[in-house]
């Protein structure tokens, strides 16, 4: 029982690891993504969207 819990637990670690949801988290309806600053070809949005962090903007 503890190997499947174990088991589990690494397989989900993974997928959210291999998915990139981990580390970057989604605005504007999922389609942009929160940053410190955008990058090249990016726009910000007007006005942010409130599921970023205050540290960082929503961009496109």
């Amino acid at each position: 029982m503890k190997f499947l819990l174990f088991t589990l637990a690494v397989f989900m670690l993974m997928a959210q690891l291999v998915s990139g949801n981990w580390y970057l988290k989604k605005c504007a309806n999922k389609s942009g993504n929160c940053r410190k600053k955008c990058r090249n070809g990016e726009m910000q949005t007007q006005p942010s969207t409130s599921r970023c962090p205050r540290a960082k903007i929503c961009c496109i």
